[in-house]
Parts: structure tokens; C-alpha cells; sequence
């Protein structure tokens, strides 16, 4: 009698799990399929009328990171210049982090974080 019950509460937390899972693939992703290009083209017009705005550096950095969008390098310069810009915003250290982490970069990481909390 107790496999049915088990059977059962199996079943439901595979259900949970699987409309989370398709919950968090839509919001993370089909802004992207909307809007994508055009978001990445309104940030770069925004930066153009004010290149020293650390958070608009940073969007348009993890942008291109997260959907490469881009090459390496051309997020790495708009992190730093974020970074350049206002040393107090944590996302930009954590996203310059996070991408030499993913690159393999481990040390390099290390001493941008050891910078951060200095």
C-alpha cells in the first residue's frame, strides 16, 4: 500500500520540477527571442549618448557575455570601463568574475575579486 502513495508524491515532484524548469526557460529566454537584437541595439544607442554610465557598460557587457553577442575581449573592456566608472557596483565585478571563471581564467578571477574587496 505504501508504493502507490510513493507513486504518486514521485510523480507530483517530478510535475513541480518540471513546470519550474519550463517557468524559468521562458523567463530567461523569450525576452531574448523577443526582444534580443533590439534590446543589445537600444543599450549600444544609449551608451552612445552617455559612455560613462557604469550600469549601461555593465547590460550591454553581460549581454553580450551571456548571449554572445559578442567576443571576449569586447566584454571584458565594458566590464572594466564599468568597473572604471563607479568601483562601488558590484554586478560589474562579479560579471567580469564569473567570465574569466567560465574561461578557465581562475587566477585572474582571483585577483579581480582579491581587488573588489580591497
Amino acid at each position: 500500500m505504501d508504493k502507490p502513495f510513493s507513486n504518486i508524491g514521485l510523480r507530483i515532484f517530478l510535475l513541480v520540477v518540471t513546470v519550474f524548469l519550463i517557468e524559468e526557460t521562458v523567463r530567461l529566454w523569450l525576452p531574448l527571442a523577443i526582444l534580443g537584437e533590439v534590446e543589445v541595439n537600444s543599450v549600444e544607442r544609449s551608451l552612445v549618448f552617455n559612455p560613462a554610465d557604469a550600469e549601461l557598460n555593465f547590460h550591454l557587457a553581460e549581454l553580450y557575455h551571456m548571449f554572445m553577442l559578442a567576443n571576449e575581449e569586447k566584454s571584458e573592456a565594458l566590464y572594466v570601463k564599468s568597473v572604471e566608472l563607479n568601483p562601488l557596483f558590484s554586478s560589474s565585478w562579479l560579471g567580469l568574475t564569473e567570465m574569466f571563471v567560465e574561461n578557465g581564467e581562475k587566477e585572474k578571477a582571483y585577483l579581480h575579486l582579491d581587488a573588489c574587496l580591497s
